[in-house]
């Protein structure tokens, strides 16, 4: 099961549910700061293994010097919300003993971490839990998403917010001692985002990048972009990330309802490229008039 190994004297390793790889399936802002992070960790000769749940298949794959361990998705009668934890609980601890893992850092989102025990100290990282986004935008939380995260969170030794208010939000809602959280706000490769011709671009386009869903604004963002579309006609709108399901409405696309929020004009105006490659992500910025992020709820936009 073990990689390669390397000279550090130090080993990290990070649960999630998504990393950019080609082998994963899943890729959005966690996995964005999370790379950034891991390849920071690498420069500084910390050795970085990488657990990414949820997956098609199980498999290991290495990338910048980053151990990836592919877990596969398992399906169970009952129970599976407590059994696949457990699965994943005891694979990664397989791998921190064997490989002398000496911390291990995880999301607060769903609370995976739930029933989990570690024999090194878990860190979760405030990336925004179910509950904070339910408190910033007025939403019902289901009680068992709250259960899940609760446990989760208070089987961890310390605590990382992006913000200082996304972690004051976070220790009222699950009742943390506030000396257990440190703000770090999230790292840039600020090399990849320089921009030699700036003078150079798209003239009235205007580019939108995250998952499409509803409490980023996407669905306002339609209905301004109606309004810039029939003043301006040659304005056009990009949207770039993953799509998602809407909460509110059951519908299992919500960039279906940006579509039915479009006047006909706007909507042949507007171009929906889906996920991108960072490097693609980072020319259509270049490319672009204006960028616009009109978000809702954030714990701190990668963006």
């Amino acid at each position: 099961m073990a990689g390669h190994q390397t000279d550090s004297e130090l080993t990290v390793g990070f649960i999630t549910s998504e990393y950019p790889h080609p082998k994963v399936n899943r890729l959005a802002g966690i996995a964005t700061s999370l790379k950034n992070l891991a390849v920071a960790l690498v420069k500084e000769n910390i050795r970085v293994i990488v657990f990414v749940y949820g997956q098609n298949t199980n498999d290991i794959v290495h990338s910048e010097d980053i151990e990836i361990h592919l877990i596969a998705s398992k399906s169970y009668k009952v129970g599976g919300w407590y059994f696949y934890r457990k699965h994943i609980n005891s694979y990664v601890e397989h791998v921190v003993r064997s490989e002398q893992i000496n911390i291990l850092e995880a999301p607060d989102w769903t609370g995976i971490t739930a029933f989990m025990t570690f024999r090194v100290p878990l860190v979760i990282r405030f990336h925004g839990s179910d509950a904070y986004f339910c408190k910033l935008e007025g939403r019902k939380q289901k009680w068992k998403n709250y259960f899940f995260e609760k446990k989760a969170i208070k089987g961890a030794a310390a605590y990382i917010a992006p913000t200082s208010y996304a972690g004051s939000v976070t220790q009222e809602i699950f009742g943390i001692k506030k000396e257990k959280i440190k703000t770090i706000h999230y790292g840039l490769q600020l090399e990849k985002f320089v921009n030699e011709s700036p003078e150079k671009y798209n003239r009235n386009t205007i580019l939108y990048i995250g998952t499409i869903i509803r409490k980023k604004g996407v669905l306002e963002l339609a209905e301004i972009f109606n309004a810039v579309h029939a003043r301006q006609p040659d304005a056009k709108l990009v949207l770039i990330g993953s799509d998602s399901a809407d909460l509110k409405t059951g519908n299992s696309s919500t960039f279906e309802l940006v579509k039915d929020v479009l006047t006909q004009s706007a909507k042949a105006s507007t171009s929906y490229l889906g996920k991108l490659p960072y490097n693609e992500v980072v020319q259509h910025i270049k490319d672009a008039h204006v960028c616009t992020f009109p978000s809702f709820a954030e714990t701190l936009g990668m963006v």
